[in-house]
């Protein structure tokens, strides 16, 4: 599975994807929102001319089957379609596994985010950008 998309689709639907919470968390989505916003603050940003990968994931039985770096290819082919002149991503500082694929696709780590301690779950991210060519 891999999910991506471009900063236009991203404005367009981050009011839709905030609607969507409210429905689905309720009243607990109030109680949440402190955390929603630092979380959206350090993740998920788009500049223009970017691509974003949000997600992208393999079944663990068929790890290590190259499925990934064909899922990232496809997820280039999708750049490319909206102009994207670079893909960035966000990824856990401590997802060795995936830094290590997503530097074996060209990708370089541009910078960590601040820690951002959510309940007892403290998150790190490294952001990760592959200019295209």
């Amino acid at each position: 599975m891999a999910l991506g998309y471009n900063w236009e689709q991203k404005r367009r639907e981050e009011l839709y994807t905030g609607l969507l919470l409210v429905k689905y968390l309720k009243w607990s989505f109030f109680t949440r929102i402190f955390y929603l916003l630092k979380a959206q603050s350090l993740v998920g940003k788009v500049l223009e001319n970017e691509y974003y990968l949000s997600n992208i994931a393999v079944y663990p039985a068929f790890r290590a089957l190259g499925l990934g770096t064909k899922l990232f290819s496809e997820i280039k082919r999708e750049s490319d379609k909206t102009g994207a002149n670079k893909i960035v991503l966000d990824v856990e500082t401590n997802n060795k596994r995936a830094i290590k694929l997503y530097e074996k696709l060209g990708h370089i780590i541009k910078w960590r985010t601040p820690s951002i301690k959510i309940k007892k779950e403290t998150f790190e991210f490294f952001r990760m950008l592959k200019v295209l060519e």
